[in-house]
């Protein structure tokens, strides 16, 4: 009787260490995720917040800017009676 008990002991003794093997390597794994991830960020916020001249903001504003002219110029050109100040309309005052 006691042989029986040993085994199945045994047996759920070397279940659950597999199981807890599993579960700290998963651990493990997300722990490293976690880490690209936050260093990742941290490189990300390094190249955005450099406020010099040829920083990624200030060349990414510089485009939109660039854009946004020829877009309000483009609209004028097309419809020149349209007010070139970009207003909303709605009517005079």
């Amino acid at each position: 009787m006691f042989q029986l008990i040993y085994k199945c002991t045994n047996k759920i003794k070397d279940k659950v260490a597999a199981l807890s093997a599993k579960l700290n390597e998963k651990g493990q794994g997300m722990v490293e995720y976690a880490m690209i991830l936050a260093a990742v960020a941290i490189i990300a916020v390094v190249v955005l917040w450099n406020n010099g001249e040829g920083s990624l903001i200030s060349s990414i504003s510089k485009a939109f800017t660039t854009a946004s002219t020829k877009i309000n110029a483009a609209s004028t050109q097309a419809n020149p009676t349209l007010p070139a100040s970009g207003g909303t309309g709605g009517g005079s005052n």
